[in-house]
C-alpha cells in the first residue's frame, strides 16, 4: 500500500473512531440515563444515590481541581462562577408550571387553579378582593334588630356595617347572629347600633396577607376599605378572602345556594387550546382575565375589563356595543346600573376564521 494512503486510511480510521466513540459517549452516558431518571426519578434515585456518592468522594481531589481550573478561566473572562444553578422560582413561573402540569395532565385543572390562587394571594390588594361601595348593603345607625333581619332576608348577606350620615362614617359591623341574641319582643325598638361591633379600617393598598391578619385580630369578619382620602371604598369579608383561593362560595345565610363552580380555563398566553369564545365578568382584573382567557390588558387608566371597555368606547357602555383589540373582539352582553355586569370574549383565532 502507498504510504500516502496508508496515512489517509489511518486518518479516517481515527476520525471514525472519534465520532463513534462520541456518540456512543452521547447515547449510553448522557441521554440513555436522563430519559430513564426523567422516566422513573424516584427509582433511578435510589439505586444510583449510593454510587454516586461513593464516586464523589473516591474522585474528590480530581473534581475540585478541575472546578478550580474551570472557575479560574471563567474569572478570567469577568464573569464570577456560580456553585449550583439558581433553583428559586418566582411566583409568576411557579403559576406557569401549575398550569403547564394541567394541561400536560400531571395534575387536576382544581388543584392548578388552587396553587395559581395560592401564590398570587399575598400580592393582591385589598381593592382587588373588596365588595366596591356601589354594591355595599348597610344599614343606618338608627335602624331596627327588625329592620336588621328583613335586610337579612331580602339580600341574604350576614353582616352590614352600620353608619351615621353617609357610607363614609362607618361605626360598627352588625351581624345576624347578635341581632338574634335580641329577644323578639325587643327588635322592633333596639337599634342596630347597640349591637354593632367595633369595625376594622384597611387600607385599599394592602396585600390580602394584611387582611387576613387583621380580621383575625378582631372580632368581626369584615373589614371596611378606606382609600387615601379617608372614604369609605368597600368592605371585605373573610369569604371575599376565601373565594380568592377557591372561587365562589355560599355564606350561611344565603337564600340559595350559588351555581356550581366551574373550573377556570388554565390558559396559557397565546396558547390554542381550543376554546376561543368566554363570558366573562366586566368586573375581572387582569390576572383573572389572563388565567380565564389569556388576553392581556394593555397599560391603561383602568383596573377591570370594564374600564378598559370604558376607556376604548369614551362612555359608559351600552348592551351591544363591542370593540376589537389585537384581533380580539369584546362584546357588551350585560350593563346593570352603569356597570357593566358581562362580557363576551372572542380569542383572535375564533374571529380570523
Amino acid at each position: 500500500m502507498h504510504p500516502v494512503a496508508g496515512t489517509a486510511t489511518t486518518g479516517i480510521t481515527h476520525v471514525l473512531a472519534l465520532v463513534v466513540a462520541t456518540l456512543i459517549s452521547m447515547l449510553f452516558g448522557e441521554l440513555v440515563p436522563k430519559n430513564a431518571a426523567l422516566a422513573r426519578p424516584m427509582p433511578i434515585a435510589r439505586k444510583t444515590a449510593g454510587p454516586l456518592r461513593i464516586f464523589s468522594r473516591v474522585f474528590s481531589g480530581m473534581i475540585h481541581a478541575l472546578n478550580g481550573s474551570a472557575n479560574w478561566i471563567v474569572r478570567r473572562l469577568g464573569v464570577e462562577p456560580q456553585e449550583e444553578l439558581a433553583s428559586a422560582r418566582s411566583p409568576e413561573e411557579l403559576g406557569l408550571l401549575a398550569v403547564i402540569s394541567a394541561r400536560a395532565g400531571a395534575l387536576p385543572p382544581e388543584t392548578a387553579v388552587l396553587l395559581r390562587r395560592t401564590i398570587r394571594f399575598g400580592d393582591k390588594r385589598a381593592a382587588e378582593a373588596m365588595t366596591p361601595r356601589v354594591d355595599v348593603e348597610a344599614l343606618r345607625a338608627d335602624a331596627t334588630i327588625a329592620d336588621l333581619l328583613a335586610a337579612a332576608r331580602e339580600t341574604g348577606h350576614s353582616r352590614f356595617p352600620v353608619y351615621e350620615q353617609t357610607l363614609d362614617t362607618v361605626t360598627g359591623v352588625a351581624t345576624v347572629k347578635d341581632a338574634l341574641g335580641v329577644p323578639p319582643e325587643r327588635r322592633a325598638t333596639t337599634t342596630v347600633a347597640a349591637v354593632a361591633r367595633e369595625p376594622v379600617y384597611v387600607p385599599e393598598s394592602l396585600d390580602l396577607d394584611g387582611v387576613l391578619h387583621a380580621l383575625r385580630n378582631s372580632a368581626t369578619d369584615m373589614a371596611i376599605v378606606v382609600d387615601e382620602y379617608g372614604g369609605t371604598d368597600g368592605v371585605v369579608t373573610v369569604e371575599d378572602l376565601v373565594e380568592e383561593l377557591v372561587g365562589e362560595i355560599a355564606d350561611e345565610h344565603d337564600i340559595a345556594p350559588p351555581e356550581e363552580a366551574t373550573t377556570y380555563d388554565l390558559v396559557l398566553p397565546d396558547a390554542n387550546n381550543g376554546v376561543h369564545e368566554w363570558l366573562v365578568d366586566g368586573v375581572l382584573r387582569e390576572d383573572e382575565l389572563v388565567e380565564r382567557t389569556g388576553f392581556r390588558l394593555p397599560e391603561g387608566p383602568y383596573e377591570t375589563l370594564a374600564g378598559f371597555l370604558m376607556a376604548r368606547l369614551g362612555h359608559i357602555p351600552v348592551v351591544g356595543e363591542s370593540i376589537n383589540e389585537d384581533g380580539w373582539e369584546f362584546t357588551v352582553v350585560e350593563v346593570e346600573r352603569r356597570r357593566v355586569e358581562q362580557v363576551r370574549v372572542v380569542r383572535a383565532e375564533a374571529s380570523d376564521g
